[in-house]
């Protein structure tokens, strides 16, 4: 997969480059050049979430991290944030103003961020599960950083794919012990269908501006809900 963490780097502009592609009509089906819109992240897609909304990726915080004897578990997995040319690290914060609204799904490690880069997020939902190995230093992290219009909900026994639907896959059952309910963990489907209503509400509530969403949040079973 080769040096991983870049893709800290090089994701946000990729997606905003994705966007102005549906917008300017390169991809069937044209969203109005004017249009907002949102953007869900998971893991660390969800990192680059945060990016997109202001958050500014710091090499010098995230390596720090690594180099711990016992560093956080995501350090493991993306690997350090080496070999970063000039060109690369000034393309760390490519934030877009067009973005309306933020879904952060089980984000794997926010002290990859410079201090105080996400207070100034736009209207976001961050999302997690407390038996997720990454969900104090990620999910419960991040809530703690972000500024107001900022909500957080917790999925009780919920682990780390919770809101996606990788449990469907059969093999995923031999390497991800949180799509086994006799592990300890929330039954994967009722997690998965909570998330949806959760993303569904959110955005209609930020993107509909309709405020009837905001008792359907708050309606959805097995979780914990905080908000500033």
């Amino acid at each position: 997969m080769g040096n991983v963490a870049k893709y800290l780097i090089h994701r946000p502009g990729t997606v905003i480059a994705a966007a102005d592609a549906v917008r300017g009509g390169a991809v069937p089906g044209v969203v109005p050049s004017g249009a907002t819109y949102a953007v869900i992240g998971h893991s660390l897609g969800a990192l680059t979430s945060l990016a997109l909304g202001g958050g500014v990726i710091s090499p010098e915080n995230y390596n720090a991290e690594c180099a711990k004897p016992n560093p956080d578990a995501g350090c493991g997995i993306i690997g350090p944030l080496t070999e970063l040319t000039p060109s690369e690290l000034a393309q760390r914060a490519p934030t877009d103003k067009r973005i309306e609204t933020l879904i952060v799904q089980n984000p794997a490690g926010t002290y990859a961020f410079a201090a105080g880069t996400l207070q100034n997020l736009p209207p976001t939902l961050i999302m997690g599960g407390d038996k997720d190995g990454f969900h104090q230093s990620g999910a419960v992290a991040a809530f703690a950083a972000a500024g107001s219009a900022t909500a957080f909900v917790t999925y009780l026994k919920g682990g780390h794919n919770g809101p996606t639907d990788i449990c469907n896959i059969a093999v995923a059952k031999t390497f991800s012990p949180d799509c086994k309910v006799e592990n300890g963990f929330a039954d994967p489907s009722l997690v998965r269908e909570a998330s949806i209503a959760h993303v569904i509400a959110w955005l209609g509530l930020q993107l509909g501006k309709q405020t009837k969403y905001q008792a359907h949040l708050v309606s959805v079973q097995g979780f914990d809900w905080k908000s500033k």
